[in-house]
């Protein structure tokens, strides 16, 4: 499914519809391919959310409709695994990637394309249900193996709660 990246404006001057259409593309988009992938997948499926990373960092003004988007549609992941533990869900960042979206792209497809290969793999089932950037180094990964498998780092979360 192909994103939308709202018009940047502060939330001051938003212009609603348009802030709404980055919620309803990234989010109902995201929903209504889910909602289909369960239903029409195999028995031990494996879905990739290909995201995006501004959800989880500090704000960046004026692209407020993206972010938040971007991090309820990963949310939605994690509940999609919840109530689906027979899937297997990856939630990726990519990288920043030259498309129609996004002109100014510093990596090509080769690296995220490579990267859900592995993430896909055996290999890579470690990640289940975890947010992940196909620009992290994977030795480092599966050097983590059993932390990243045993908390919820690398999911959506108030970090810090007692």
């Amino acid at each position: 499914m192909r994103g939308y990246l709202p018009d940047a404006q502060p939330i001051s001057e938003a212009d609603v519809e348009e802030w709404s259409r980055g919620m309803t593309i990234n989010v109902k988009g995201n929903l209504i391919v889910a909602k289909y992938f369960l239903k029409y997948s195999s028995e031990k499926p494996t879905f990739v959310h290909v995201s995006a990373g501004g959800g989880h960092m500090p704000p960046l003004p004026s692209h407020s409709s993206y972010a938040v988007s971007k991090l309820a549609a990963a949310k939605m992941m994690e509940y999609l695994a919840a109530e689906s533990p027979h899937v297997r869900v990856h939630t990726l960042h990519p990288g920043l990637i030259d498309t129609d979206m996004s002109k100014k792209g510093t990596s090509g497809v080769e690296l995220p394309a490579s990267f859900v290969i592995w993430l896909i793999s055996p290999e890579g089932e470690f990640l289940k249900n975890k947010f992940v950037w196909s620009n992290w180094d994977v030795e480092e990964l599966k050097a983590k193996r059993n932390h990243y498998s045993t908390t919820l780092d690398l999911t959506v979360g108030l970090l810090g709660w007692p």
